[in-house]
């Protein structure tokens, strides 16, 4: 719930070694500008052997959120109007 909550806010979220970051945070004369829309997700050693970064356009990641939800939803029902609100 805390990640859905951040990410309809438009706030990336981590912990520890993984983490994501909205393209609106960044400048285009930062290092780490990928694009005007999009998140990009961080996994960083020692979650991983190598750092890796992957972006997804906001479409998809709507279409991930959206299966993570229904299948929250499939465990915890009395949930369903409080994920619906955000």
């Amino acid at each position: 719930m805390t990640v859905l909550e951040k990410y309809s806010g438009g706030e990336g979220y981590g912990i520890e070694h993984v983490w994501c970051v909205f393209a609106e945070d960044y400048e285009e004369w930062e290092e780490d500008y990928f694009d005007e829309d999009g998140i990009a997700f961080y996994f960083d050693y020692p979650a991983v052997e190598e750092d890796e970064e992957v972006i997804l356009d906001y479409k998809t990641l709507y279409l991930y959120l959206e299966e993570i939800a229904e299948s929250y939803l499939s465990r915890h029902p009395e949930s369903k109007l409080e994920i619906e609100n955000i």
